[in-house]
């Protein structure tokens, strides 16, 4: 969510005694390669007495009284995720009928059009389902004009075309469902756009080594013919390898998609989770660029002792003694169960800790899953994620279903590095594989 900050000086302060500082670290950390106007501040141990306090009050003022003094342009095009059903951002105004937990994103928004979808979780839940959401834009197009609308389905790659017309005001208000949709406005005469609506790979779950071939989806939802486009795709991480070089495509037509061209890339560490890239489009004297990021499936061990929850309990650190799953309760995946897959970590013995689960086994719809959030004991307000699948009715007797999962648990820190009392919140991440045996 930090591409919400796109266009908006963003500034953060980071103490090395701050109990939750491993959060403040990976925020820092992602919000370097989301081509943001942030700076980041750290302070050390020796900086002041005690951890609670406030520091340097005055470097933070002079931060914003200089943004104060000469504000930013507004950008040309911006992002933003809202957990609300009805929202406004730059002058954008959302609204829906959502009534479930979700998060409605919008993506390279500007005048040419704009992208939407809605997600039950971040970063990879399925759509809302059953979704009515409205848009009206900025006051940012000549009144009282009309428009030619052009729309993209994105997962059926279904193109639909109609006419629109400004209001007084010079807002345009569009009307669509929470599935993945990308919008382009123009008006006769206007040049071409070319936008990546999305990307697919070659191969869903790649690990660590693998090669991938990772294809954009371009969409021309200008109004004219683009007579060749350049595509750049960059690594914004030391750990992933990009192994072509910029590719050069023909005359990409109005309305046109393509996504003949593939990439390849690879990761090279196995604890790497979701690799960071950057597309660069090069066209009609143009520069583009579009932030993506690619999930990597790579164990670091096989988990061998683990709990099927399939309406049994669990415990949990804050939650405590708490049914999960849904089937006869006797810890086996049988088919037509619902379950989550629970283990013990080597810190903490007491309590049971849940997996994100991800599977290419055909017996389990990874569409249908479930994502189940339980509170984690570290004063932050973060939840731990756990998957909740359901084994298919017609599942075999007998049959193996390899899962990929990640889990994290608390570590307590070094008290003795702390030695005012500031107690660290740390999180240990662990990615396994294992299989589950299904029973009848």
């Amino acid at each position: 969510m930090g591409r919400n900050f796109v266009g908006l000086p963003i500034r953060m302060h980071l103490g090395s005694k701050d109990f939750l500082r491993q959060h403040d670290q990976e925020i820092d950390q992602a919000y370097k390669t989301l081509e943001l106007n942030y700076e980041s501040w750290h302070y050390g141990v020796g900086y002041f007495r005690g951890f609670h306090n406030a520091v340097n009050i005055k470097g933070q003022f002079d931060f914003h009284m200089h943004y104060f003094r000469m504000p930013l342009a507004r950008p040309e095009k911006w992002h933003h995720i809202d957990l609300f059903p009805n929202f406004s951002v730059w002058n954008y105004d959302v609204s829906s009928n959502r009534t479930i937990p979700g998060f409605t994103i919008l993506d390279d928004v500007r005048r040419e059009g704009f992208g939407l979808h809605t997600r039950q979780w971040l970063p990879d839940g399925p759509a809302v389902p059953d979704l009515a959401v409205k848009v009206t834009t900025d006051s940012i197009y000549a009144p009282n004009t009309r428009f030619e609308l052009i729309q993209l389905d994105v997962p059926t790659r279904k193109i639909t075309r109609a006419t629109v017309r400004s209001d007084a005001k010079g807002r345009i208000q569009w009307q669509g469902t929470g599935l993945q949709t990308n919008v382009g406005l123009y008006r006769p005469g206007d040049t071409g756009h070319i936008t990546m609506a999305s990307y697919t790979l070659d191969h869903p779950m790649p690990g660590v080594g693998d090669i991938v071939s990772l294809s954009p989806l371009l969409f021309n939802k200008g109004g004219a013919a683009v007579d060749s486009v350049r595509m750049e795709l960059i690594a914004q991480d030391e750990d992933v390898e990009v192994m072509d070089t910029a590719i050069t495509i023909g005359k990409l037509a109005q309305g046109a998609l393509h996504e003949k061209t593939g990439f390849k890339i690879r990761s090279r560490n196995a604890n790497l989770d979701r690799g960071k890239l950057k597309l660069m489009l090069t066209y009609n004297g143009k520069r583009d660029q579009f932030l993506l990021e690619v999930p990597f499936y790579s164990p670091q061990a096989a988990l061998t002792h683990f709990k099927i929850a399939d309406g049994s309990n669990v415990n949990l650190e804050l939650e405590k003694q708490t049914r999960v799953g849904e089937g006869n309760g006797n810890g086996i995946a049988n088919p037509g169960e619902w379950i989550s897959i629970f283990t013990k970590s080597d810190l903490d013995s007491l309590h049971d800790f849940g997996l994100q689960l991800y599977t290419e086994d055909p017996y389990v719809k990874m569409s249908n899953r479930h994502m189940l959030f339980f509170g984690r004991n570290d004063w932050s307000g973060a939840q731990r994620l756990t998957s909740q699948v359901q084994i298919s009715p017609d599942c075999p007797d007998g049959h193996e279903i390899a899962f990929y999962g990640i889990y994290e648990y608390p570590k307590k820190g070094n008290t003795r590095r702390d030695s005012h009392g500031a107690h660290s919140f740390i999180r240990e991440t662990k990615r396994v594989s294992l299989t589950v045996k299904v029973k009848k």
